[in-house]
């Protein structure tokens, strides 16, 4: 994984800490530019704290040990026992892609980890609490990397039943729907910093990838989101939309051991 993390996101985390600023950076390097950036703050503020760069690749730790939390949750929420569960949540941690990748500042595994807590805090519970911290994980993976806007936008239908479902056994509606204004305000403020800025910069909230938008048309970027996804050059970025894309995911399925991504 060494090669992603020095070209890319240790140019994130090494121009915040040397310019000492959350600007729009100046580098030729359009998806350091762009790309949202939560887990490299966390990165900079190692270097910042420590004044040196002994744990600029430690930033993911934490969220290794909640993916591992949350396997262990999934399996107890489908019937696994305690012992079981705990074995299924130490294997998520031992996986190749997980436990190679965590002592970087990559950001795959925090990615994974905080859309596994996300789900499982809004599909099970009507509770403000876990309405507040599945918000929480949302934002904070959305703010993470661009994919946190295509998972959010496919969960987006179980997070507004779980709301509409959660107001019908409300007999204070008015203070309940303020309530969950304020969750998903924490949400988007976790999350949506840096596609503001781009918008603002770039004109494009999803900068450096082109993209096309009912009423405002086509918005400016350097990379066609779908070849950046396995697909054609000027085709969806959508996975469904690739052609021969589900099949090849299901062949995958089906010989996991000879998989190639």
């Amino acid at each position: 994984w060494g090669w992603d993390v020095l070209m890319f996101h240790t140019t994130i985390t090494n121009t915040i800490v040397q310019d000492g600023s959350l600007a729009f950076m100046d580098t030729g390097f359009h998806q350091a530019r762009g790309y949202p950036r939560n887990v490299h703050l966390l990165a900079a503020w190692n270097g910042f704290f420590l004044g040196n760069t002994a744990l600029d690749d430690a930033p993911q730790l934490p969220f290794g040990l909640i993916g591992m939390l949350v396997s262990a949750a999934w399996a107890r929420r489908f019937g696994a026992s305690r012992s079981l569960a705990t074995g299924l949540g130490a294997a998520w941690l031992c996986f190749s892609p997980v436990f190679l990748q965590l002592p970087s500042v990559h950001v795959d595994v925090a990615c994974a980890a905080l859309l596994g807590t996300g789900a499982y805090l809004s599909a099970f519970s009507l509770e403000k609490r876990d309405r507040w911290a599945s918000a929480m994980a949302f934002g904070l993976y959305l703010g993470t990397k661009h994919t946190g806007s295509f998972h959010l936008a496919l969960y987006a239908p179980v997070l507004v039943g779980r709301a509409l479902w959660e107001l019908k056994g409300s007999t204070t509606r008015g203070a309940l729907f303020l309530d969950q204004v304020g969750s998903a305000a924490l949400l988007l403020l976790l999350g949506g910093h840096k596609y503001l800025q781009n918008a603002l910069v770039m004109g494009n909230p999803a900068w450096p990838f082109k993209m096309t938008v009912p009423i405002f048309g086509a918005l400016p970027g350097e990379n066609d989101a779908s070849s950046q996804y396995g697909g054609p050059p000027g085709g969806r970025a959508a996975f469904f939309g690739i052609p021969g894309e589900l099949e090849r995911f299901v062949d995958q399925l089906r010989h996991w051991d000879k998989a190639v991504y």
